[in-house]
């Protein structure tokens, strides 16, 4: 079924030429080896991942320092390689995100986005983050590019967990608005991710697990033997789930292209529910840090802490 990209978009009540949240396709990939560890294999991810873009393409950047994003210029680029080689990580994160959108306020079309927390911080239990961001017709129609980007990043990367498919990313300054907007879109189409980056840092950090179920799930090894080595997972996993493994891990494919399903029209993705209950050993954990030390989703109400765990349990 072809989706309606637009229906996703949502404005400020107030401007409704401001779109705060928009449906795009990529992926996260959550590590505990800080990049600044792995520099070598971080800058050639990065480095693949925006001549994807293709470079050219990338007109905003902005890292932990700036209050606001900024053009990029040919110097800016070389910003990763800096950070990643500084022999004192001081700071308790470091992160740089390019991006493509006609405004700088308003949600990325392209991005590549590193998020990373020194172990000498003291944010050094927060999983480290590469987020990788495309238009959400281009994954509709070319699945098998962000699969073999997938593939490749943990065949370079070592990782934790990850998920791919497609993702509400917010505007720069608009996540509460955008959250706001969007919850019952989160509830109707499970198949869709959120862009919250620190909360799933943090959580994933501490739980030491998977934020979720997506298109493509990376299991990190350590995380595969958590549920009983390979072997056992074939066993258990249905068997449209495919399995590709890599240097780092194994990645779960669910389907040849990603889906959202639709609760109002009884598709509840049964393919993904069915692989969820061979996996929650390994998210229950991640839930649990999200509810007790997470940021909850900011929504105006008296009940935001039922309504995030309920989005987070929506595979239950």
């Amino acid at each position: 079924m072809t989706i309606d990209f637009d229906r996703f978009r949502a404005h400020l009540p107030d401007s409704p030429d401001e779109i705060v949240v928009a449906l795009r396709g990529g992926f996260s990939l959550f590590t505990d080896v800080p990049f600044n560890e792995s520099a070598d294999a971080a800058l050639a991810t990065y480095e693949r991942l925006l001549n994807a873009g293709p470079r050219d393409r990338f007109r905003w950047y902005y890292n932990e320092a700036m209050t606001e994003a900024k053009p990029v210029s040919p110097r800016s680029f070389s910003m990763m390689k800096r950070k990643l080689q500084l022999k004192k990580q001081e700071k308790h994160l470091y992160s740089l995100t390019f991006y493509n959108s006609a405004e700088p306020d308003i949600p990325a079309e392209h991005a590549v986005k590193l998020v990373w927390f020194p172990r000498e911080g003291y944010s050094a239990y927060c999983a480290s983050t590469l987020r990788y961001v495309i238009p959400g017709p281009e994954l509709e129609s070319r699945p098998h590019e962000m699969l073999e980007q997938v593939l490749a990043t943990c065949e370079q990367l070592p990782f934790l967990s990850g998920l791919a498919g497609y993702s509400l990313e917010f505007g720069l300054y608009d996540e509460v608005e955008g959250l706001r907007a969007s919850y019952g879109r989160m509830m109707r189409h499970p198949g869709i991710d959120l862009e919250y980056v620190i909360s799933g840092c943090d959580s994933i950090g501490r739980g030491k697990g998977i934020k979720g179920l997506g298109w493509l799930t990376m299991l990190g090894t350590p995380l595969v033997d958590r549920l009983g080595g390979r072997e056992t997972l074939r066993a258990r996993l249905p068997d449209a789930v495919q399995i590709h493994p890599t240097a780092y891990g194994l990645v779960l494919q669910l389907g040849d292209a990603p889906v959202i399903g639709d609760v109002n029209r009884q598709d509840r993705l049964p393919l993904w529910r069915e692989t969820y209950q061979v996996l929650k050993p390994v998210h229950e954990p991640v839930i649990e840090a999200w509810m007790t030390r997470g940021t909850k989703f900011d929504l105006g109400l008296d009940d935001e802490d039922e309504k995030t765990e309920a989005w987070l349990r929506r595979f239950e």
